[in-house]
């Protein structure tokens, strides 16, 4: 093979891996999940109180009560994000992601910060049940 042959071959990977590259950075730029693109609403209150609708393991989503500050902040649904560092508690008890229901009313402590995606996305410092589902 020719020399010329050998660097066309080089430069097309080169290109093939720098098209792959860019075309990776573009799909996680796009992706609405991310919360790390630092575009956030800042509100002055930190707490909301409202009733559970799902989680799993790294989040709990939370419809806040009508008369909430984030709600009127045009928030009616928002994920709660659970770190390693949010507290959960029932009264003194902590409590595991896994021990809260749907339908269980929460109060929700976070730095002010929302994320702005759909549905907002909060950083829960702690989550207090105020209200068990009864089953």
């Amino acid at each position: 093979m020719s020399k010329q042959k050998i660097i066309a071959i080089i430069i097309a990977v080169i290109l093939i891996i720098a098209i792959g590259i860019i075309a990776i950075g573009l799909i996680n730029n796009n992706n609405n999940s991310n919360i790390d693109n630092n575009q956030y609403t800042n509100i002055s209150e930190d707490t909301f109180i409202g009733t559970v609708i799902s989680n799993d393991k790294y989040q709990v989503t939370i419809v806040p009560n009508e008369d909430e500050l984030i709600r009127q902040s045009s928030f009616e649904i928002v994920n709660a994000v659970i770190s390693e560092n949010t507290k959960i508690y029932l009264g003194q008890s902590e409590l595991n992601i896994e021990e809260l229901f749907k339908g269980d009313v929460v109060k929700v402590t976070f730095d002010g910060k929302i994320y702005e995606v759909k549905p907002g996305k909060i950083i829960a410092q702690k989550i207090e049940v105020l209200e068990e589902v009864q089953e």
